[in-house]
């Protein structure tokens, strides 16, 4: 049973941070799958719109993506999380510094395509 949707944010925060791990240690398809359980949930959560939480989600989910040659779910990713972040750095939600690794991040699956 899910906590109410008061505690839903944390609950997507900690499968995304859960999912982190699995990738780091390699194990892909868990981590893509609780990265893609954290995203769905952060989108409802946010009614589909931009939040720092749901970049960070599908910044992460293109990494799983792209460690498993997966380049074209990669590149989705990635410019959607870009894309939002872009968005939010302009009215002061995340930092530059996230905008930048999304640019990064963006450019290393295009090099590999």
């Amino acid at each position: 049973r899910l906590p109410s949707s008061d505690g839903l944010p944390q609950v997507a925060r900690a499968l995304s941070d859960l999912a982190f791990v699995y990738r780091r240690l390699g194990v892909y398809v868990v981590a893509i799958k609780l990265q893609e359980e954290a995203a769905s949930m952060l989108q409802a959560i946010h009614e589909g719109g931009q939040h720092p939480d749901l970049a960070n989600s599908l910044s992460e989910l293109g990494c799983c993506h792209y460690a498993v040659g997966r380049f074209g779910a990669a590149l989705h990713m990635h410019t959607e999380a870009l894309e939002m972040r872009q968005e939010l750095a302009k009215l002061g939600s995340v930092p530059t510094a996230d905008v930048v690794s999304s640019m990064h991040r963006l450019a290393m699956v295009h090099m590999n395509m």
